[in-house]
């Protein structure tokens, strides 16, 4: 444990699972900072005998499981009774020997269908080095500290081993780099330039400028309850007051907000990490990186919930800066998925019979004594039928015999709030950034020109995102501009040459030289849409929540007597989509516009876009 997360430890604090007392309450999470002395190595390893290596890796699982049973079952008996007494109507039963004698039987029968699936997938991101290295042991210094509930914080005096860790570390030479000469500058590939996504041959190693949008969002969720009060909050003072505090802790209900909250203020601090913000660059720069907080509530949904939408985009303003060369540096990537899923079926049937009987008579003056007792043969049938499969595939890539180079690429980092499943951001945490730090309004003067309406206040921060990346990967500088950046989809309409080299062949059918077949297992470097993607699944939803809500039935309605389901003669969106068939015919031969991307959403905005969304209306609307 201590081993492997040193990372997180020496950044910001691992912090512990939530501890309970010994009722199942809520006593608080303990976070543990490291710190690592200085010391004098002991021993240098052979170059070219040991690798270390450092794995980023961030992945993303979805299990599901159903299962449905049925099941009918039929269970009885029968038996006479038998006494001693003969007389008629048997009045002297109960002080007389007597018994009974009968049969009892079930029969049942179940049906099950079970269905279960997962999926993951994940990138890992990794630098390796085979250069000679130093073992050095080193005294460490841990910090713990108890977050209770209540945001109080109780600090545990330092604990300081003089020999904690033995160390593998690079020279400080190797470690650092140097600074590109000027025969060594280099430059960053297109897609990297313009940050279309990261890919497998580039490797993050830090990201700077998040600090005060996580720190607007930490102050948010405080005030709104996903996370404990400030360590600084005032306590409830009073008699009274603490009485009552102390009441509703051992509420069911409120021990777990407690429990929510606690897990949401350490799902936030290893998200605003260094590490975690490394892990989160490939969701940033394509789409966003999502954090979702809920706390239980006394709403008929019984659960709130928010989602923190980290985005990073490319600042065009500014050029990226290739800062430091790493001589035997070498930059490794990861993309790997895999899935699974398995479907039962099952019948159960079984049945059962068997004689019962008992035997009773009086007991003098103590009333009576009775014994009974069946015996019952039953037996089982049960067929069953399961079916599954799985599937998975990784691609690995490793830049073996070249240095790496370190670049510094400018990016705007902006970070949003939605609630309520909403597609629109109720909380711009950028935004009040930026409005806060503007210069106040210059008072009005009477009788001067009127004053131009301040800009509107951008939504987003500066910050940079430090990539290593492979020399083959760079290039020389080039002495033209770098052409602008090309729009998500085709660049351009196809013509008939683009379909005459989709056949790869020439009239006569011999290969056209100038085209080169890619392997099925080709290397994917980078893959981009994932923006695109999750703007369609957003319109879509919303789509079915209004039409949901409009199909609810309002108050004093009147279905149809027929129990029809009510025809849309009058769907706007079907209407739309009757004038729209030509355009979506000519946008698939390639004769319209390709799909534009807004930056400032954050989504396609183009035509394509909206019309696989319509698309989804069409089929609400009937």
């Amino acid at each position: 444990m201590l081993r492997g997360t040193l990372p997180m430890q020496i950044d910001g604090g691992i912090y512990s699972p939530v501890i309970t007392d010994a009722d199942g309450n809520a006593v608080g999470m303990l976070r543990l900072v490291t710190v690592p002395g200085t010391s004098t190595p002991q021993r240098q390893s052979t170059a070219g005998q040991i690798n270390l290596e450092s794995h980023l890796v961030n992945t993303s699982k979805v299990d599901l499981s159903s299962r449905y049973t049925s099941g009918i079952g039929i269970s009885g008996s029968a038996a006479a009774a038998l006494t001693g007494d003969h007389a008629q109507g048997h009045p002297d039963a109960s002080s007389v020997i007597g018994g009974s004698l009968g049969l009892r039987g079930q029969v049942q029968a179940t049906v099950t269908n079970t269905y279960s699936a997962s999926s993951s997938a994940g990138t890992m991101h990794a630098i390796r080095t085979n250069q000679s290295h130093l073992l050095a042991s080193t005294a460490v210094t841990y910090h713990a500290t108890l977050i209770r509930p209540d945001g109080t914080e109780t600090v545990a005096p330092p604990l300081t081993q003089t020999r904690g860790m033995d160390l593998r570390v690079l020279s400080k030479a190797a470690a650092t780099g140097r600074p590109p000469a000027a025969t060594e500058v280099r430059e960053l590939p297109d897609s990297l330039e313009r940050l279309d996504g990261i890919g497998l041959s580039a490797a993050p190693l830090d990201v700077t400028g998040t600090d005060g949008l996580f720190n607007e969002a930490e102050a948010w969720l405080r005030r709104e309850g996903f996370l404990p009060p400030a360590p600084t909050a005032a306590a409830a003072t009073g008699v009274g007051a603490r009485l009552k505090q102390a009441v509703r802790n051992h509420e069911p209900e409120h021990q777990i907000r407690l429990h929510a909250q606690l897990n949401n203020l350490r799902r936030l601090n290893e998200a605003r990490s260094r590490t975690g913000l490394r892990a989160a660059t490939d969701s940033m720069v394509d789409g966003g990186h999502a954090l979702h907080f809920e706390v239980p509530n006394s709403t008929d949904t019984g659960v709130r919930r928010v989602r923190l939408l980290l985005t990073a985009d490319r600042d065009t303003g500014q050029a990226s800066t290739h800062r430091l060369v790493l001589p035997g540096i070498q930059v490794m990537g990861l993309a790997q998925m895999a899935g699974s899923d398995a479907e039962q079926r099952g019948e159960s049937y079984s049945g059962a019979l068997g004689a019962l009987g008992s035997v009773s008579g009086p007991l003098r003056r103590w009333g009576s004594i009775g014994f009974g007792g069946d015996y019952q043969y039953g037996q089982q049938v049960t067929h069953g039928d399961t079916v599954g499969g799985a599937t998975g595939h990784d691609q690995f890539f490793i830049a073996t015999g070249q240095d790496s180079h370190a670049f510094d690429v400018p990016v705007r980092f902006a970070l949003d709030l939605y609630a309520d499943d909403g597609d629109q951001p109720s909380e711009r945490f950028g935004q009040n950034i930026n409005q806060a730090a503007a210069p106040a309004p210059a008072p009005t003067v009477p009788g001067a020109a009127p004053v131009a309406p301040a800009p509107p206040v951008a939504p987003t921060v500066s910050g940079s995102l430090r990539l290593a990346v492979p020399n083959g990967r760079t290039h020389a500088p080039a002495t033209a501009p770098a052409p602008p950046a090309r729009a998500d989809g085709a660049p351009r309409p196809t013509n008939a040459v683009d379909r005459a080299r989709l056949d790869g062949t020439d009239a006569t059918g011999t290969p056209r030289p100038e085209l080169v077949r890619i392997p099925d297992d080709a290397l994917i470097d980078t893959v981009r849409g994932s923006a695109a993607i999750e703007s369609v699944f957003r319109r879509a939803a919303r789509e079915i929540r209004n039409q949901a809500q409009q199909a609810a039935p309002h108050p004093g309605h009147r279905p149809d007597p027929s129990g029809r389901r009510p025809r849309h003669r009058s769907c706007p969106r079907r209407a739309a989509a009757r004038q729209r068939v030509p355009a979506r015919r000519a946008r698939a031969d390639g004769q319209q516009d390709a799909c534009r991307r807004d930056p400032a959403r954050g989504d396609h905005a183009g035509q394509p876009g909206r019309a696989r969304a319509r698309t989804v209306q069409e089929l609400l609307c009937g």
